[in-house]
């Protein structure tokens, strides 16, 4: 899709704590090239007439 993994939040360490206050609970943080995604994506959402 575009997106690269940074961290993993599962819990296990006390600097987790901050992540999952400020994100509500566990998960991956990811990060995207964000102009590479809108050319990506907009093919999908611009009509086809």
């Amino acid at each position: 899709m575009g997106f690269k993994a940074v961290h993993e939040v599962d819990g296990s360490s006390i600097t987790d704590l901050a992540h999952m206050l400020v994100w509500g609970g566990r998960g991956t943080r990811m990060d995207a090239d964000i102009e590479e995604l809108l050319i990506k994506w907009a093919k999908r959402f611009r009509s086809q007439d």
